[in-house]
């Protein structure tokens, strides 16, 4: 099974996809931080939120875009509350939007093409029994 993700080469504008919780239910990992450590081939999350200045600890398996790679979902480690700051909200507030840092692995969210593929399913139960 190949590593279904991407490695940001330099800090790189992310937005945050609003609501994504409510409407995406979990995947067959079981939560979208197991679905992040099966897809992104590391055996422990960051110890701190991907975004440029947030040194907070890992909290939430995020669903986010990324500047430059059109619609796709990905999956990046992030602390909660990186994770709950809008795009909205940060324009209203006079912010600048989020920068993920350079090097943070974003695994495609996209659970037809990695967990519910029945062809990755075997690999997926063995790497679940190594994370748990």
């Amino acid at each position: 099974m190949s590593h279904l993700y991407i490695t940001l080469p330099c800090d790189s504008e992310v937005s945050n996809i609003n609501g994504s919780s409510d409407r995406s239910p979990y995947c067959r990992c079981g939560d979208w931080t197991k679905h992040w450590l099966k897809f992104s081939g590391q055996k422990k999350v960051p110890s701190a939120c991907c975004v440029v200045g947030c040194n907070n600890p890992v909290d939430d398996g995020a669903h986010i875009n990324v500047q430059g790679e059109g619609k796709k979902w990905f999956i990046a480690m992030m602390c909660h509350e990186c994770n709950m700051k809008t795009d909205a909200a940060l324009k209203k507030a006079s912010q600048p939007p989020l920068l993920a840092k350079a090097g943070t692995i974003c695994v495609f969210a996209n659970r037809s093409e990695t967990c519910d593929d029945n062809s990755n399913w075997e690999n997926i139960k063995e790497m679940l029994s190594e994370i748990e």
